[in-house]
């Protein structure tokens, strides 16, 4: 089949529709991956410090060949809606923290602010294959980690858009998975790109992951390299046996041995007062394809802590909370087959609270997966392949519940992430836009 004549739209519908089929028929058999392994051979060549090479670009025949081979699904792999129906399912709102929740449609490229009942706020979409991330900044922008579909190629960027859907720019780059925004506007992403690693793959390629610093109004100034600063740093860390890693065996695919999934720049001034690990500066990364966090420093360049092995299976969304502890997402292997939430001293390593539904495979994610500390103790979890996002109380106790009212074949919900905002900052978004707030 031919797509050089269509259109974008058609394209993207196409492509949606194959990337639907092919998640839904191989979800049972093989557990999908997160949503970067399915763009592998998408990396530019190597970036060396304070320079950025062009994102790579690849033909769509290739990403299919490579969904059907990895059994990705960007839909629940239930393959049904559940019994309680879509949108918000549940809410209890004398325990449930107060705000408007983002969720990032990823099948669709869509990303929807709604209120505690689940009306719609604001949405956000384009003729994009798939968006991975978004984050809505105070000003009512969105910025969107993605990858698009321009005349049969796929290339991923990341974007700003305004809050009337209208972009204020875009960043070719190779950025994948996850961002954050410093107190001064600068945005720091998550990048990849290629370089020779011996013992890695069967052509000695691996796919690095950097730390790709741009200016709020999108120009890149600076980029790092991550497995530079691990093999600079002062912390002792050792790789995990190189045949583990997807792409080993590949000659023209990059071994992928990193796979950096979150990333969160600590900027608290009071912990770092009381422990260097929390230096203004440090960056918190989590790497699913080593099942460790990582600590860097970003003017030294180098990696000062690590904690994981042993302990965590293919992890997302590391966070260092205000009194130091770090949460986060930990997936679970297929063979364990239930998620997790962890919350850890850096300090001993300890676990000092988790969470896991009853029975522990009702909270399933093999890949993506989100949690977000809330105001008062809450979390709000986002179990993203079953196409749910819930929050609890510390004691496990659900009191909002939602899930992805955009459905795939056969009903299946769309895979999503979330986030919380609250009352204020949102109000004051829609006040400045003339808008009265919902409630």
């Amino acid at each position: 089949m031919s797509t050089s004549a269509a259109s974008p739209d058609d394209r993207r519908s196409v492509l949606s529709s194959l990337t639907r089929a092919l998640g839904l028929a191989t979800a049972l058999l093989i557990a999908p991956a997160c949503e970067d392994a399915a763009r592998d051979d998408a990396d530019a060549p190597g970036s060396v410090i304070g320079e950025f090479e062009p994102a790579g670009e690849r033909p769509i025949d290739e990403m299919f060949d490579e969904l059907a081979a990895i059994g990705y699904a960007d839909f629940s792999t239930s393959g049904t809606t559940n019994e309680l129906g879509s949108g918000v399912v549940q809410h209890d709102p004398e325990r449930s923290v107060p705000g408007y929740t983002l969720y990032t449609s990823i099948p669709f490229s869509r990303a929807v602010l709604i209120d505690a009942s689940g009306d719609e706020i604001q949405s956000w979409d384009d003729a994009c294959d798939r968006w991975t991330r978004t984050l809505l900044l105070p000003d009512g922008d969105l910025l969107v980690i993605g990858v698009c579909d321009t005349d049969g190629e796929v290339a991923p960027f990341l974007a700003r858009k305004r809050w009337d859907g209208s972009e204020a720019w875009r960043a070719q780059i190779n950025a994948h998975h996850d961002l954050d925004v410093l107190p001064d506007g600068r945005i720091l992403a998550l990048t990849k790109s290629r370089r020779e690693r011996p013992g890695y793959g069967a052509n000695g390629m691996v796919r690095d992951n950097e730390l790709t610093m741009l200016s709020a109004d999108g120009e890149i100034l600076q980029v790092l390299s991550i497995t530079d600063m691990i093999d600079a740093g002062p912390a002792a860390f050792t790789f995990g046996p190189a045949s583990d890693i997807p792409g080993y065996k590949s000659s023209s695919r990059a071994a992928d041995y990193l796979h950096c999934n979150s990333v969160f720049w600590l900027s608290n001034a009071q912990l770092a007062e009381r422990d260097p690990l929390y230096e203004v500066g440090n960056v918190l990364l989590s790497s699913r394809h080593q099942s460790c966090l990582l600590m860097v420093n970003w003017e030294r360049r180098e990696l000062i802590w690590s904690w994981g092995l042993g302990e965590l299976q293919q992890q997302h969304e590391a966070s260092v909370l205000p009194n130091g502890r770090i949460l986060l997402f930990d997936n679970g292997s297929e063979e364990r087959g239930w998620s997790r939430l962890v919350e850890l001293d850096p300090q001993d390593g300890r676990i000092l609270w988790e969470y896991k539904a009853d029975p522990p495979e009702a909270m399933y994610s093999s890949g993506r997966g989100t949690v977000q500390s809330l105001r008062g103790g809450n979390l709000l979890v986002g179990n993203s392949a079953a196409g749910e996002a819930f929050e609890i109380t510390r004691d496990g106790e659900i009191v909002w519940r939602f899930f992805n009212p955009d459905l795939g074949g056969q009903g299946a919900h769309g895979a999503i992430r979330v986030e919380r905002y609250s009352i204020g900052m949102i109000d004051a978004i829609l006040r400045a836009r003339g808008r009265s707030p919902s409630r």
